[in-house]
């Protein structure tokens, strides 16, 4: 096991500190403790989850951090990181949450349960969109759908710990709905035209927290 974490270490360190990185060089994080937290506000559960009848459940590797409140569903859910990409001048050009899988579902005014299935979550810090591949219905898909535009609260802070580890920290928030997205919601969902302005609303902030520690479950 120290030989694994030493190995990861270094290697981690070594790609994060060289100025020789090339552009587009994946880091596996999925065997380190680094998780998104996607934390939705009070208004967006309130107005558009309860009043909608609308149920946030997490599946694959995404879970439910907190017990359900509002409308009966959590507020937070963390997203696992499985890996990050380096660009140019070393800075992360993407983050991704492969696995990570959310659905959201509702009956619709004709009695019939509709959802919308969000899944393998990635951050394109290049664009500024939160992106994931969005599935409903019978044979509707798109692949690394733009889903929110979003704002950097925090910007990304990388701290070197001796002598081989890492951690860093950032938040972005005013997760918004991409034009893309709302549509998708719309028919997904099957919204009713009174609950279009609700897409409007505010998704709330994502929380990365990423560190050379192994994760053991």
């Amino acid at each position: 096991m120290k030989k694994l974490i030493f190995t990861l270490s270094l290697g981690t360190q070594s790609l994060f500190f060289t100025s020789n990185v090339q552009a587009g060089l994946t880091i596996p994080m999925g065997l380190t403790k680094s998780d998104s937290v996607h934390t939705f506000p009070e208004t967006l559960r309130r107005d558009f989850w309860e009043r909608l009848g609308i149920k946030a459940e997490a599946k694959g590797t995404a879970t439910a951090i907190d017990e359900p409140n509002i409308g009966g569903n959590p507020t937070k859910f963390n997203y696992p990181v499985s890996s990050i990409v380096i660009g140019p001048k070393v800075k992360i050009v993407l983050g991704r949450a492969k696995g990570t899988v959310m659905v959201y579902s509702r009956i619709a005014e004709d009695g019939s349960l509709k959802s919308l299935t969000l899944s393998n979550f990635s951050i394109d810090y290049v664009h500024q969109y939160v992106l994931a591949d969005a599935t409903y219905g019978k044979d509707k898909s798109n692949l690394q759908l733009p889903i929110f535009t979003f704002n950097i609260e925090k910007p990304l802070k990388f701290h070197y710990q001796f002598p081989f580890g890492f951690k860093s920290d950032e938040k972005l928030n005013h997760l918004y709905l991409t034009p893309q997205a709302k549509t998708t919601y719309k028919e997904a969902l099957a919204l009713p035209e009174i609950a279009i302005p609700l897409l409007d609303l505010d998704f709330g902030t994502l929380t990365q927290n990423s560190s050379s520690k192994i994760r053991f479950n």
